[in-house]
């Protein structure tokens, strides 16, 4: 299995020269030929193509996996509910600049947050556990240390 940043390395190592031929360089970064010559060819990739088939554009779905990491490093990590009340806000608004009038959206279906995390693995959910308070009154600095 390959990555679309090992594809977009070898277009580019192409691109440079380091290789003479496409083959050459499909066999040293670890990528399907075939899909480096359609690359090569000046087609955009699947991300990209099937961006109109989406409720929220890449870059706003970047803006909800930015918040979401946000949220998390700050302690604060979100559930899926609030998850998918910042994804419909999004999509509510998302005619709010123009002046002609606003199209009715479908809303999200039941599985846009499965398929949304399937398009950014960086994201997960887990169930998180409470600490009990004889755990917590038996931590002391001392402790952590060892």
């Amino acid at each position: 299995m390959y990555s679309e940043a090992q594809l977009l390395d070898a277009i580019t190592r192409y691109r440079n020269g380091e290789f003479a031929s496409i083959r050459a360089t499909a066999i040293a970064c670890e990528v399907p030929k075939s899909t480096l010559s359609v690359r090569l060819s000046t087609r955009s990739s699947r991300h990209i193509i099937h961006e109109k088939q989406q409720m929220l554009s890449n870059s706003k779905e970047k803006t909800i996996v930015r918040w979401i990491t946000k949220l998390t490093n700050t302690g604060f990590p979100a559930p899926p509910s609030l998850c998918l009340e910042i994804a419909e806000e999004i999509r509510k608004n998302r005619f709010c600049s123009t002046k002609s009038p606003t199209p009715q959206l479908p809303p999200l279906g039941v599985n846009w947050l499965q398929r949304f995390k399937k398009r950014h693995p960086t994201i997960s959910s887990r169930w998180t556990t409470s600490l009990e308070k004889s755990r917590y009154d038996g931590t002391s600095v001392e402790a952590i240390e060892q």
